[in-house]
């Protein structure tokens, strides 16, 4: 996965546009200039030079990815990883499992049940 900085160079510009081809209308990237920008921005992600702590377990990947989205490019004054940044704060944002939704759909299950229950007692034992 592109996030993870310590295996950025393994990963390829692909990753990053699952996302924009899964979730368009938050990543309007589609166009062929755009995809290239954020190719160019993957290279330059890649050959970046980042200072990993002795410790991997204390990087703050989400630190990262804020401070890389407030970098800007010397020239023109333009965020230098706008597209790329922002793609990886929508992948930090999403649900990595469906705990909530289950959680959800057992509680609705269980009040089903117990009125089911209450039901059929009322049916085969009228007051």
């Amino acid at each position: 996965m592109f996030l993870d900085v310590q295996q950025r160079v393994e990963c390829g510009v692909e990753d990053a546009l699952y996302f924009v081809d899964r979730f368009p209308e938050l990543l309007p990237y589609n166009g062929p200039d755009e995809r290239d920008k954020l190719s160019e921005e993957f290279l330059d992600y890649q050959s970046m030079d980042i200072a990993m702590p002795e410790d991997p377990a204390t990087f703050d990947i989400e630190s990262f990815w804020g401070n890389l989205a407030s970098m800007k490019n010397k020239v023109t004054g333009m965020s230098r990883f706008g597209r790329l940044s922002r793609i990886a704060k929508l992948v930090l944002v999403l649900p990595h499992s469906n705990a909530d939704t289950e959680r959800v759909f057992s509680v609705v299950g269980l009040n089903k049940t117990r009125k089911t229950v209450w039901l059929l007692m009322e049916l085969y034992h009228p007051s």
